[in-house]
């Protein structure tokens, strides 16, 4: 028999998944994944299995997380949170009171020493 999650969790900016892994680990059971980044997906896929409930990854959500306006028009926010209102209540409803964390972080390539030797004033501010 599978162990129960000790929390569920969206993981916002996901990139390859680092954070969802860590959460995971930490006996989560992580629903989605959400980065506009397609190119993160199969990555993201094979390396975070949930250890609880189905054993499934989560879900991978290729979408952009800022709102669209005239000056961002590709902005998908609303499509991210009409998937999440899609996917979180059946968890919910299965699992009405573990906590459900929502986990935001920053990308992590201006951070790794390769792309700090390598990065410009110009590229470094598009991250922040």
């Amino acid at each position: 028999m599978l162990p129960s999650p000790r929390f569920l969790a969206v993981d916002f900016y996901c990139g390859a998944g680092g954070t969802t892994r860590g959460m995971i680990d930490a006996g989560g059971y992580v629903i989605a994944g959400i980065d506009k980044d397609e190119t993160c997906r199969t990555t993201f896929i094979r390396n975070n299995t949930n250890t609880s409930l189905d054993c499934e990854p989560p879900q991978f959500l290729a979408l952009d997380m800022f709102e669209a306006s005239d000056e961002y028009p590709e902005g998908q926010q609303h499509e991210v949170w009409e998937q999440l209102r899609r996917l979180i209540p059946q968890f919910r409803e299965a699992f009405p009171d573990l906590p459900l964390m929502f986990a935001i972080c920053a990308p992590c390539q201006s951070f790794t020493k390769f792309v700090q030797r390598n990065m410009t004033v110009q590229t470094r501010v598009g991250d922040v």
